[in-house]
């Protein structure tokens, strides 16, 4: 049961890089190893990022100090 603990709130962002420095910052975040990319990091396709509760902040953030668009694609990935 702590496992379930664990993965409740997750949740995946899908994001969409519109230039090379959006491409190279998510790069970055992908290096970082901070959150699991489900997809490719491609040019103006989508790319979704599953962040840890304790990290959703963050990732906003970073996506919008980048000016990288994002929506939130799933809320709890356990449901």
């Amino acid at each position: 049961m702590p496992q379930l603990l664990f993965v409740h709130r997750y949740q995946v962002y899908e994001t969409v890089a519109h230039n090379n420095i959006q491409i190279e910052a998510l790069l970055a975040l992908k290096q970082s190893g901070m959150f699991e990319f489900w997809t490719n990091i491609r040019f103006g396709r989508f790319i979704d990022i599953m962040t840890p509760p304790k990290r959703i902040n963050q990732l906003i953030e970073f996506l919008t100090v980048n000016g990288i668009s994002h929506r939130l694609k799933i809320s709890n990935v356990q449901e």
